[in-house]
């Protein structure tokens, strides 16, 4: 490395440096449910005792290289071993887990595959007690892991699951895993009622008009039918964000949604519509021509919600789902920042589009995505 290299390299490893000392503090809080030895970084967030085995999943989710350059990371992963690393200390009675991960909100993920279990903590503090309504609520109809609440909630102790993610199965058993998520949803929604809803059709008709909107998302939103966000919408705990790397197959074929600490509550629909989307361009395409239904149907009866199942309808619930996502993302104490919206909506618009441009070109859903 060249002087003019190590100079430019230097700002960014000493900011890493502080942030990984400072993941450190957080990732050393889960000492209590640790092994006894030494733990280091393997990456800027997840810490792993000496000689643990590290999942291939793991690997993936948390165990990204960091941003620094080819040529410095040698020596970036040095500093990250002197900033890092930390001893655990103690009789092993009682703790077996050897990963700990240290989260954005600075509260821990502590896995413990030996006793099957997970321990999280919360930045923001403990769970509160209509949080803990929604959690069991929740887990009561959709088979996410069982969960215990331990010392008034500071710690959320979960069953560990471990199988294939949706993004790692077939569309045949992607296409299972959501018609069961769907009908788990169902159940979830003739159960629980309905909160107050806080965003209509309208409210979203109005934001577009006001954005730069790319063209093919315009184009598709005026064909189809957007009328699922009313009034009388159910709103029910979900998921923040769905994602393929956080929904599990159960050893029974089943979903289980994981990293459920940011529940809150959505329509009905986003969550298992949001799954749809992450299992990809297939998947999509299959809904949209009407190859596969998913259980929708059922799901919509329940929460009264008219469904005819045609092109336009299924075309109308992604965009609906895309927008609404793209409004969330955007909230800033309340108010919309509309770059931000604008931003999240092409990127959204983005993960459909190819499933958009190989509808048949015959079919009424069809609107030209263009860019």
């Amino acid at each position: 490395m060249s002087y003019q290299d190590f100079r430019s390299f230097w700002p960014r490893a000493a900011s890493l440096w502080r942030g990984i000392r400072r993941n450190r503090r957080t990732a050393a809080g889960g000492a209590s449910f640790l092994r006894p030895g030494i733990y280091f970084p393997r990456s800027e967030t997840l810490w792993a005792r000496r000689g643990a085995h590290l999942p291939g999943h793991l690997l993936r989710t948390k165990g990204g290289r960091s941003s620094i350059s080819a040529r410095a990371s040698t020596l970036y992963l040095r500093f990250r071993l002197m900033a890092g690393a930390f001893v655990v200390l103690g009789s092993r009675r009682g703790r077996t887990a050897e990963l700990v991960v240290a989260s954005f909100d600075g509260g821990i993920v502590v896995l413990d595959h030996a006793g099957s279990r997970v321990f999280r903590t919360y930045g923001t503090g403990r769970v509160s007690a209509a949080d803990e309504r929604r959690r069991r609520q929740f887990s009561d109809h959709v088979s996410a892991p069982q969960l215990w609440f331990r010392d008034d909630g500071a710690v959320v102790e979960e069953e560990l699951i471990e199988g294939a993610y949706l993004g790692d199965v077939s569309h045949e058993q992607r296409a299972g895993l959501i018609t069961i998520l769907v009908e788990q949803f169902t159940a979830l929604v003739a159960a629980y009622g309905s909160e107050a809803p806080s965003l209509t059709d309208r409210d979203l008709h109005v934001l577009l008009s006001q954005v730069d909107v790319p063209p093919g998302f315009a184009r598709a939103w005026e064909a189809s039918v957007i009328e699922w966000l009313s009034s009388e919408t159910p709103w029910i705990p979900s998921p923040r964000e769905a994602n393929a790397k956080n929904i599990v197959m159960r050893s029974d074929g089943r979903p289980a949604p994981i990293d459920l600490g940011d529940l809150q509550v959505d329509p009905y629909f986003v969550y298992p519509v949001g799954i749809l989307i992450a299992a990809g361009s297939e998947a999509i395409r299959r809904f949209l021509v009407g190859d596969e239904d998913y259980s929708f149907a059922t799901l919509f009866a329940v929460a009264d919600q008219s469904w005819d199942g045609t092109p336009s309808e299924r075309t109308g619930l992604l965009l609906t789902r895309i927008a609404y996502a793209a409004h969330k993302d955007s909230l800033a104490e309340g108010d919309v920042d509309r770059a931000v919206f604008t931003a999240s909506l092409r990127r959204r618009w983005e993960e459909v589009r190819d499933a958009f441009d190989r509808l048949p070109s015959g079919s009424s859903s069809r609107a030209t995505p263009g860019p």
